[in-house]
């Protein structure tokens, strides 16, 4: 199934105006929002992954835990082309799709779509982040809803549920 993952980038406040006049006490600073919470989300609209030329373009790494063949790799999930796609290899569940960053950052949306023949895709998935490999956190969850999308280039975009805009080095589905 082909992926973008769509980054939002926040500010936590503003600094305020200077104003005119003499130079007095100017006490402390304050706090500029709830701590780790993002006040402005300025969404990027531009996938993070780049497009892959192979499993690893760009310093991203995406891998899978079952791949159908090297026609059919992870990779091929975000090669830009809506002809080429990830298949997984049997029925083993769970299998998952991982894509590795360079360098932690926060998601805000992902879009998936359907494989390129429209009748194979996943019907229930989480959406997860980690920042090391090994602890995940639940990000998105989604049922029966990429049944509801037509065939490439429609997908489903999933807005993630990270109020923190949390940024993971590494995200799976």
């Amino acid at each position: 199934f082909p992926v973008t993952i769509s980054v939002g980038f926040g500010t936590t406040g503003h600094t305020g105006p200077t104003g005119a006049g003499t130079t007095g006490f100017t006490g402390h600073t304050g706090p500029t929002g709830i701590p780790g919470y993002a006040t402005t989300l300025t969404p990027s609209n531009t996938g993070v992954i780049p497009t892959m030329t192979a499993a690893t373009t760009s310093g991203f790494t995406i891998s899978a835990t079952s791949e159908f063949s090297a026609d059919y790799a992870a990779w091929k999930a975000c090669d830009g082309s809506f002809t080429t796609d990830w298949a997984r290899f049997g029925t083993t569940m769970p299998t998952t799709w991982q894509v590795t960053c360079p360098s932690a950052v926060a998601i805000w949306k992902i879009e998936i779509s359907k494989r390129a023949n429209n009748s194979e895709y996943i019907s229930e998935f989480y959406f997860e982040g980690s920042r090391d490999g090994s602890t995940w956190v639940s990000l998105a969850y989604s049922v029966n809803q990429v049944a509801n999308i037509g065939a490439p280039p429609s997908f489903l975009t999933v807005n993630i549920n990270d109020p923190t805009y949390t940024p993971y080095l590494y995200y799976r589905v």
